[in-house]
């Protein structure tokens, strides 16, 4: 298997997370995470940027993970809790939030689809999931909702 995320660093700059968000591995995904998250050793960006990552799986196993880290008292804890949060106030996974903010931004789902490397579909089903969660009419609506709810 070809090894992923081999170094922290690579976390932070998000280049392995985007690469194994692309290939649809959440299971290695949580893995590499896990293990940027357990290393004391790793830069604090990089731990915060596993923390992340976990947020954007939106699986069970992802969220026990982020409710345990959330019981720490530090900075890996403040993130858990923050990311947690999020998801509890609003409803909507990371991903929706991310694509709903672009949305809001004025962009089309096509730019959208390029900045994230997703599909025009993904990003149809991520704004249609969103929209209904909200009870939006609109993508418009959904966004300035969005906003709303994180103010």
């Amino acid at each position: 298997m070809r090894r992923l995320a081999s170094h922290p660093s690579a976390f932070a700059a998000g280049r392995s997370l985007s690469s194994l968000r692309l290939q649809g591995r959440p299971n290695i995904l949580l893995d590499v995470a896990l293990r940027h998250v357990d290393d004391t050793a790793a830069p604090l960006e990089a731990r915060l940027a596993a923390v992340e990552a976990l947020a954007t799986l939106g699986t069970t196993r992802a969220g026990e993970v982020l409710a345990r880290l959330g019981r720490r008292n530090d900075e890996l804890g403040r993130r858990a809790r923050l990311v947690s949060e999020r998801r509890r106030r609003t409803g909507l996974s990371e991903r929706e939030v991310e694509v709903l903010q672009l949305a809001g931004e004025g962009l089309t789902n096509r730019e959208i689809a390029e900045r994230l490397s997703l599909s025009q579909h993904t990003i149809a089903r991520h704004l249609a999931n969103a929209r209904a969660k909200l009870g939006a009419a609109n993508r418009t609506e959904a966004a300035v909702m969005l906003e709303e709810l994180e103010v």
